[in-house]
């Protein structure tokens, strides 16, 4: 979908659906494809480029459980938005095994950085904005957590990414997805 407010086409997308996507339209997606570690890679021949990343849908690991699960961290999110400031108006496809948390999450991130210059920061239009646009992406958006907080300390001071992390989540469809999923 193209959106003139971010300069270029968007799409997130579940795995299966971004195969099909990157099928039908050769050679024009750049694709940041995030998958866990107990996942084996997609191999999206067709697309643009591809960008890799690993790590699990998980906002938090407590006790134990370090040895389960690897989190998502600022290199993580550094070099996804390294990937996606190489082509800036280029059509970007991100995606992960389900389409709704870790996707959704880079997406948002991305949407809020390309709105911020243009809207009141922190302000209810910012905010509006950038959850109507991923809603109208992805309906079913739930972003996870973690992966949005460490998106948004991309390009925001700490303080400021909690402020809108916390904001975004408590938008009443992003709450209403994420209580139903």
């Amino acid at each position: 979908m193209q959106f003139e407010e971010l300069g270029r086409h968007l799409a997130v997308a579940s795995e299966k659906e971004a195969i099909a996507l990157v099928q039908a339209h050769r050679n024009f997606w750049n694709v940041v494809s995030i998958r866990a570690p107990s996942v084996s890679r997609v191999h999206l021949h067709d697309a643009k480029r591809v960008h890799y990343v690993t790590f699990d849908d998980v906002e938090r690991i407590e006790g134990n459980e370090q040895e389960l699960f690897r989190l998502a961290t600022m290199d993580d999110l550094r070099s996804i938005f390294a990937f996606i400031d190489l082509h800036p108006s280029e059509p970007l496809l991100v995606h992960c095994q389900a389409g709704v948390s870790r996707s959704t999450a880079v997406a948002l991130a991305m949407i809020v950085r390309s709105l911020r210059p243009r809207h009141l920061y922190g302000g209810a239009p910012l905010i509006e904005r950038a959850v109507e646009l991923l809603l109208t992406i992805r309906p079913s958006a739930r972003p996870n957590a973690l992966v949005l907080r460490l998106g948004l300390e991309h390009f925001l001071s700490p303080p400021e990414a909690i402020f809108l992390l916390q904001e975004m989540l408590n938008h009443p469809q992003l709450l209403l997805n994420r209580l139903s999923g």
